[in-house]
């Protein structure tokens, strides 16, 4: 039986680019030359990307549409219902989704979250940690195998959120961290000096053509040509660190 691998993906702060990096990092994994073979075989997907608090995922990837003809799971219906979650597949190109559909999924309760992080299938678990209360996060994170943090290198950011990285930090210190957004313009010896560790993963900053492009044909970022162009290099790096 392989190991079950749950990856948080956690923002310092609101808007650092954690559905991004957790969306991209779901798309690259599925695109394995393993989880190719496993499409073409018709096998359910083994990784999956959770949602537990925002609700962005399900209209920026287009499921009111993938699903018009057929319904979309609900995990936190499942959850409330005191439901297995393991027979929940929403396959959208070999990602398991289990996002929230706005206007009809209400707030996961304590209980509720946790035992979505211990019972969401899949083998490479993806969470996308946006929107989740700081305590609640780190305490979260500790079930996770792996966690991600992302940070946006814009320095007044950094500094106001910097009580909470170093926390963070502390408590994880196994922590990949992933800076976003990156670009000329920022000192990454500065960036480096105020994280107090010398490596991190540079997730470059995507045009905004590139976003919008992706958006307007209900894609990610990462799964259209220019965009994977881009990222492939740091996501390689991110996936190998994990």
């Amino acid at each position: 039986m392989e190991d079950k691998n749950r990856i948080m993906v956690i923002p310092a702060f609101p808007g650092a680019g954690a559905t991004f990096v957790a969306s991209s990092l779901a798309v690259f994994a599925a695109d394995s030359e393993k989880e190719r073979g496993r499409r073409e075989k018709g096998l359910l997907p083994k990784v999956t990307l959770a949602e537990p608090a925002a609700s962005e995922l399900f209209f920026a990837s287009g499921m009111e549409e993938r699903f018009i003809n057929r319904r979309f799971s609900s995990f936190t219906e499942a959850v409330e219902k005191g439901e297995s979650l393991k027979g929940i597949c929403n396959s959208r190109h070999g990602v398991n989704c289990l996002f929230r559909v706005p206007g009809r999924d209400g707030a996961l309760g304590l209980a509720g979250l946790f035992r979505l992080i211990s019972s969401a299938p899949g083998q490479t678990v993806i969470f996308d940690c946006s929107s989740m209360d700081q305590e609640v996060l780190q305490d979260a994170a500790a079930e996770a195998e792996r966690r991600v943090l992302v940070i946006d290198p814009l320095p007044v950011r950094i500094i106001e959120s910097g009580s909470f990285i170093g926390r963070f930090l502390l408590r994880f210190p196994d922590t990949v961290v992933v800076v976003n957004k990156m670009n000329s313009g920022v000192r990454k010896a500065e960036v480096s000096r105020f994280l107090g560790r010398k490596s991190f993963i540079s997730m470059p900053h995507i045009p905004p053509e590139i976003v919008y492009k992706a958006q307007y044909g209900c894609l990610f970022p990462a799964e259209i040509e220019e965009g994977r162009a881009l990222l492939a290099p740091a996501l390689e790096e991110l996936r190998q660190a994990l």
